[in-house]
Formats: C-alpha cells, sequence, structure tokens
C-alpha cells in the first residue's frame, strides 16, 4: 500500500521566541521548536502530496533522509494525513469565529488536573512561595467618597435570603428529591417563560436568565443520581416539551465524579447538571469573535440562577468546571465542536453537619472596614490596612 499523501496541518500557527521558531498544532495541543529548513519544507506542503512529489521538490536531497524528515514532521502534528481519524473537536475549523477564539477554546479544553487533595495542596504551597496571594480588595483611598447606609437587614425579601443563605455545598445526605423538585429546578433555570416575535427573525425564546441576543445557546443533560420515580441514567431536558429523554440508561455518580477531576463527592449528589454550548445559536447571528465570550456569559447566568434557586428550595447547590471534556462528551453522544461541554452544576439533599455559616468569621467596624477573623487565613504581605487581623 502507498503511504499516504499529507499537507500542512490547518491548525498550525507559529511564532517567535527571539531567534527561535516555534510551530504549534491547538488542535492536536503540539509544540515543536523546529530546524531551519521546516520553513521550506511546511511551505511545500501547502497542498496534498505524495512521496514522488517530495522527491521531486527536494532532488538534493537523499531519499531515506528525507522520507525520515517528513516522517517527523507528521509524528510532530506539523502535518496532517490524507487517511488519519480527525480529533473529537476538528469541527472547530469550520468555526466562523476567527483563530484566536479557536486558540483559546482548545486551550482551555483536555487539561491534566491535581487527583487528590494532596496534590492541590502542594501546587498552592508552590504558588504562596513564590508570591503571597493578591489582596482581596481594593480601595480608592485618595478619592472622594459617600459612605453608604449599613443598615439592610430590616426588610430582607425572599431573594435576599436566598442570596445571603447561598454557599457552595459539597457534602450531601444520600437521600432522594422528588420528581417535583427536579422538574422545578430545570424548567426554572432553563425552562422557557415566555417569547416575544422580532421582526427579522422571528419567535425568540424569554427565559428566566438572560442571554445575548435572546440565542439561548445552553442545553443541560441531567445525570440523575436519586431523584424519586426517575431511573439513573444520563438524560437530556427538552426545553421545547418540558421532558426528559434518555440518553444513556445507568448509575453514573462514581464515573461522573472521575471525570470531574476526581471531585468523589459529586457521586453524593441527587443530580449533576452538564451544560453544553450550541455554538451555531450564537455564531449565527453573531460571526464576530466577541461572541464566544457572550456565549460563556450565558453559562454564567444560568450558574446563578441555579444557585439561588437550589437555595431557596433548601438544596445545596454546587458548580464546578474542571472536568475531562473529550472523555464527557463521548458519555453524553456529543459533537466536541459544535456542542461542546462547558460547566457542571449539582444538587442534593444538604448535611446539616457539614454546613458551618462564614458570618462569625467576617465582620465590619466601627471604621466600616471589613475585619476577617479566620485564624486559618493569612493576609497577603502587600495587602496593607485595607485588611487587619486581630
Amino acid at each position: 500500500m502507498a503511504p499516504p499523501r499529507l499537507r500542512r496541518h490547518r491548525a498550525l500557527i507559529v511564532w517567535w521566541e527571539g531567534a527561535q521558531p516555534v510551530f504549534h498544532n491547538y488542535l492536536k495541543k503540539r509544540t515543536i521548536r523546529p530546524e531551519a529548513r521546516t520553513f521550506e519544507f511546511l511551505d511545500f506542503f501547502s497542498e496534498w502530496r505524495g512521496p514522488e512529489d517530495v522527491a521531486q521538490a527536494f532532488p538534493t536531497l537523499d531519499r531515506r533522509i528525507l522520507a525520515r524528515a517528513v516522517n517527523r514532521l507528521h509524528a510532530s502534528a506539523l502535518l496532517e494525513a490524507e487517511d488519519e481519524p480527525a480529533p473529537p473537536e476538528a469541527g472547530i475549523l469550520q468555526w466562523e469565529w476567527g483563530l484566536p477564539v479557536k486558540l483559546f477554546h482548545m486551550a482551555v479544553r483536555n487539561l491534566d488536573y491535581a487527583s487528590n487533595f494532596q496534590q492541590q495542596l502542594l501546587l498552592y504551597q508552590e504558588r504562596l512561595a513564590k508570591a503571597p496571594q493578591p489582596s482581596l480588595f481594593k480601595n480608592l483611598d485618595d478619592a472622594p467618597h459617600i459612605p453608604l447606609p449599613r443598615e439592610l437587614t430590616a426588610n430582607h425579601t425572599p431573594l435576599d435570603v436566598a442570596l445571603l443563605e447561598r454557599t457552595t455545598c459539597r457534602q450531601w445526605l444520600r437521600q432522594p428529591i422528588s420528581l417535583d423538585a427536579l422538574a422545578r429546578l430545570l424548567y426554572m433555570t432553563w425552562g422557557v417563560t415566555g417569547c416575544h416575535v422580532d421582526t427579522v427573525t422571528g419567535p425568540l425564546l424569554h427565559k428566566t436568565s438572560p442571554s445575548g441576543g435572546s440565542r439561548h445557546p445552553t442545553e443541560v443533560y441531567p445525570v440523575v443520581l436519586n431523584v424519586e420515580g426517575v431511573p439513573p441514567g444520563i438524560y437530556h431536558y427538552s426545553v421545547e416539551h418540558h421532558r426528559l429523554e434518555r440518553v444513556r440508561a445507568g448509575h453514573f455518580g462514581a464515573l461522573i465524579s472521575w471525570i470531574a477531576a476526581g471531585q468523589d463527592w459529586l457521586a453524593n449528589a441527587a443530580v449533576i447538571c452538564v451544560m453544553t454550548s450550541r455554538v451555531e445559536r450564537v455564531m449565527w447571528k453573531y460571526p464576530t469573535d466577541r461572541a464566544y465570550r457572550v456565549m460563556t456569559l450565558d453559562l454564567a447566568h444560568l450558574c446563578q440562577t441555579f444557585y439561588l434557586l437550589s437555595t431557596a428550595m433548601g438544596l445545596g447547590p454546587f458548580t464546578t468546571g474542571a472536568f475531562r471534556d473529550v472523555r464527557l462528551e463521548r458519555e453524553l453522544g456529543l459533537d466536541s465542536a459544535w456542542e461542546p461541554a462547558m460547566y457542571l452544576c449539582a444538587a442534593g439533599v444538604r448535611d446539616p453537619s457539614a454546613y458551618t455559616s462564614l458570618e462569625p468569621c467576617v465582620r465590619r467596624g466601627e471604621d466600616g472596614r471589613l475585619h476577617l477573623d479566620d485564624h486559618l487565613w493569612k493576609p497577603p504581605a502587600d495587602a496593607g490596612p485595607a485588611i487587619e487581623m486581630e
């Protein structure tokens, strides 16, 4: 069988570090610092080339040396073969958004995570050894200022209560939540509450969270672990029909915990919701690069809604952006380019014995400054008088 034809990889970029050029394949995350003639070779491989094409283009080079050089370029992901399988994310090469967005999207995917608490602690200690933690506050001390009223607790609304009680939960009781509770979480976070008709684009959806251009690109896949009347499994929440559509049946708590960088407590949640982004919904209306930011902001709005709603329902919410992207997308049957997994949120019955209020370690003195009294916390060296420890 003849060797496959090769061409310069479509996801290849180059920059300079001093006098040294650096080649990087952002789709495969491969970086090399090449030899001098690499530019010449890559220029030649601007289209599909076979072995005979290469031999004719470089007649002064020994064929064996030439073949080894071409093989190295292929092995380093600078060249791609005509018959090689594409990575799951290869569809981003067809995105209308520009190269900077594609670079960023791939740069923050498929990362290596610390697999246990000790590794995380070591990383934090290394960071602290290099530099202290930045100040938690910013003040314009020389600017004219107006003191604000501090008596804000007299007439709390239900939203005020949910905001003040909102906190991330990592310890749940292994108790089920009701189907009604799950339905409420899904509908009030991701469901349609109304619509309006645009004269150009037609009907646009309204939800409890804002979305740039009313595009609402976020989909949600509930991984049901402990919900009354719902068999465990991976589901898709159909916004149009307000129903659960089963993707896969089974118990996936341990698997999702491992996919989520080993965050074992997730296996005790009642439901884990995987949020994905339907890229084309945003890109269709906004083909410019800034739309990627709009798409991610949509996730943040929904996350806060989920947090406040869970809190108001007496449940413990949790979110994380740490997970193994391709593996999670494979489990959900997603197209990694056009519907990537972007965010996880979870809820369950909070373990009351594990809940401690943060209020005792934060108080405001007569001078108006916040005093952080937690004895486990040490202020950064450059914090100045903005933070006072007692």
